[in-house]
């Protein structure tokens, strides 16, 4: 990246501005305008020295006060990307979120297609413990309904008459049925006072 002006500077200098800028990775024509920025920096520079040895010793100098050129390339780096157009920031961090976006998606669809379902927490567990944080156990009525449930299940055998026929309406019920009914209902007695003393208690929530 040498022009006309070069000639007037040390071949330090001009080894410095070329190496620094080959380290930038950006576009061409930022890489040429930081060229151009150093070149005019130097001569700048040692346009106050009288001599060769001066300004060879002035252009050591300032090579090292550049400092390393590897943080320094990126530094560069940083700050012209700091200093593009509005526009042209918005563009990029739009592609990047689009496109952030789409990876995360794909991941997602990947895990969905290869995985199986696991659930890792117990809601049954946390439903009970939120419904009955700070409750005493005597008003669940969870173990009456069970007892119902229990007694019910020994006791009901559906009888034949009840079993062969299926009357739409209760009127159509005769009295074999009408007696088999009431055996039903005398036999699930207990069970349905465990159901009665359930209702009467405020509250339920699972084992």
């Amino acid at each position: 990246m040498q022009d006309h002006h070069e000639h007037r500077l040390p071949d330090c200098a001009v080894t410095f501005a070329d190496q620094l800028v080959r380290r930038i990775r950006y576009r061409k024509k930022v890489r040429q305008e930081v060229h151009q920025e150093l070149v005019d920096y130097f001569e700048d520079e040692l346009s106050r020295c009288n001599d060769d040895q001066t300004r060879q010793e002035r252009a050591n100098q300032l090579i090292q006060e550049f400092g390393d050129p590897r943080l320094l390339a990126a530094l560069i780096c940083r700050a012209k990307k700091r200093c593009r157009p509005l526009h042209v920031r918005l563009a990029i961090h739009t592609l990047q979120i689009f496109g952030k976006t789409l990876v995360y998606l794909a991941i997602c669809i990947l895990i969905h297609s290869i995985g199986r379902p696991r659930f890792s927490i117990d809601y049954l567990h946390y439903v009970k413990d939120l419904v009955s944080a700070g409750k005493e156990e005597s008003i669940n009525a969870r173990r009456y309904y069970q007892e119902a449930v229990a007694l019910l299940t020994d006791a009901m055998r559906w009888p034949s008459e009840l079993v062969d026929s299926s009357p739409l309406w209760p009127a159509d019920i005769n009295e074999a049925q009408l007696a088999a009914t009431a055996r039903l209902v005398s036999g699930s007695e207990q069970a349905l006072e465990a159901f009665e003393r359930a209702t009467e208690l405020p509250d339920y929530w699972p084992q």
